[in-house]
C-alpha cells in the first residue's frame, strides 16, 4: 500500500506542479515589488516544479499508508457488530428460442424475397407537394376595412 501511494502521489504532484507553476511565474513576475535585478518567478517556480511531485509522494505514501492502518481494524470491527452486508447473486436462466417450423418459415416472408420499395416520385395517386400557405389572418379580421380609430378620444 506504501508504494501505491507513493507512485500515485507522484503522479497527482506532477498534474499540481503542471497547473502551479505558471500561476507562481506569473505572480512572482506581476507582483509589483522592486526587487532590482534579481527576477526570482522563475527560480521559485523550478524549485516547485522539482519538489512538487516528491513532497505529494512522500505526503500521499505516508498519510494514506496511516490512514488505512487505521480504518481497515476500524471497518472490521464494525462489520463484526453490525454483520456486515450480504449479496447474492443468482445465475440469470436464459432459455434458448425455439426453432421455427417449416410452416412458420413458409408463411414469413424473408427480406430477400420482398419487393423493393419504388422510388419516390413515381407513386401514382399520391398527393402533390406541399407549396406554402400565406399566414391567415386572426379571426374577427378583414383585410378590406379601413383601420378603425382608438375609442379613447384621441
Amino acid at each position: 500500500s506504501f508504494f501505491v501511494n507513493l507512485a500515485f502521489g507522484f503522479v497527482v504532484g506532477i498534474f499540481y506542479a503542471l497547473m502551479l507553476v505558471p500561476m507562481l511565474a506569473f505572480m512572482g513576475s506581476a507582483s509589483g515589488i522592486d526587487t532590482g535585478d534579481l527576477e526570482l518567478g522563475g527560480a521559485v517556480a523550478g524549485i516547485v516544479m522539482i519538489m512538487m511531485p516528491f513532497v505529494f509522494a512522500m505526503f500521499a505514501a505516508v498519510f494514506n499508508t496511516l490512514l488505512g492502518l487505521v480504518m481497515v481494524p476500524a471497518y472490521n470491527l464494525i462489520v463484526k457488530m453490525t454483520g456486515g452486508l450480504e449479496f447474492e447473486l443468482n445465475s440469470l436462466s436464459v432459455r434458448p428460442m425455439p426453432a421455427p417450423t417449416p410452416k412458420q418459415q413458409a408463411t414469413q416472408p424473408s427480406l430477400s424475397t420482398l419487393p423493393p420499395p419504388p422510388p419516390p416520385g413515381a407513386q401514382s395517386g399520391s398527393a402533390p407537394p406541399l407549396s406554402p400557405q400565406p399566414p391567415t389572418s386572426p379571426p374577427g379580421f378583414r383585410s378590406d376595412e379601413p383601420p378603425q380609430s382608438s375609442p379613447s378620444g384621441d
